[in-house]
């Protein structure tokens, strides 16, 4: 939700939102052998759903403002590197 998502309202103009649904892997509660993890959905709306449900997982790794890119692309063949000054 820091990044601007919302339980409310949808969003499609933050950097979470991908046109699909998908895991966040951050749990909520776990309820009799079940587990209940954040999700974001396919219109850019956070909630709460049973992992029973097939989604994608896309965790998602937070860094203060002290962190700098040392190196790379972000792609899959040239990773960032990050640094912290």
């Amino acid at each position: 939700m820091y990044a601007g998502g919302s339980i409310t309202k949808s969003n499609s103009t933050y950097y979470l939102y991908n046109n699909l649904s998908y895991w966040t892997g951050t749990p909520d509660l776990f309820v009799n052998y079940s587990s209940y993890n954040y999700d974001v959905s396919s219109t850019g709306r956070i909630s709460v759903g049973n992992v029973y449900f097939s989604y994608g997982l896309r965790p998602v790794v937070s860094l203060n403002s002290s962190t700098a890119i040392a190196s790379g692309d972000g792609t899959t063949t040239n990773p960032y590197v990050v640094s912290i000054n």
